[in-house]
């Protein structure tokens, strides 16, 4: 449905004369508004356009380190881990770098759980709900059946994602939060 990171929320530039630098601010628009939640529910089976991936959830890039913006490489060295229970990822979305916390649901966790595929993909939607109205500051994204790796496989997701120049303690307080709430019956 696209970026929660939409140039029509623009409000604004500053520019800074002594680098001549220009500086956008973007506000965060809701692509499904419920209440003061902020869900974002993609198209089944698809990823947004203008979503790249810039690493995979262990770290390796997806670009020669020197090649990585300045933005993600903050995000590299002060918040990415794959200690935080839910994989984080380094993004951008229509431009715009971003860290993202995922929570996977597959048939393998599926089956662990006693249950069918479909029952879990509905869990996930309405723990998706959920999270969008707990935490309204937050953009959290449901994505349904996706096949990041082409391999035929797909499973649903749940996104949280959160600018590049997030504070680094209210990273980590969202990523326990996101672990604590992501799983079933454990």
């Amino acid at each position: 449905m696209g970026c929660p990171f939409s140039w029509k929320g623009y409000v604004g530039m500053w520019f800074a004369t002594l680098v001549g630098c220009r500086i956008d601010i973007i506000k965060a628009q809701a692509t499904e508004k419920r209440g003061n939640d902020m869900l974002h529910t993609l198209e089944k089976g698809e990823y947004p356009k203008g979503h790249r991936y810039w690493s995979n959830a262990t770290g390796d890039l997806n670009a020669a380190l020197e090649d990585l913006p300045v933005q993600l490489r903050r995000v590299l060295d002060e918040l990415w881990s794959d200690g935080y229970g839910v994989e984080c990822y380094l993004v951008e979305w229509n431009g715009r770098y971003c860290v993202q916390l995922s929570a996977m649901y597959d048939e393998s966790y599926a089956a662990d759980l006693g249950m069918g595929y479909p029952e879990l993909v509905e869990l996930a939607r309405g723990r998706a709900e959920e999270l969008g109205a707990e935490r309204p500051d937050l953009h959290v994204v449901f994505a349904e059946d996706v096949d990041q790796w082409k391999a035929n496989d797909p499973f649903t997701e749940i996104w949280v994602v959160m600018p590049w120049d997030v504070d680094a303690d209210a990273f980590h307080e969202v990523s326990d939060w996101l672990d604590s709430r992501c799983r079933f019956n454990e």
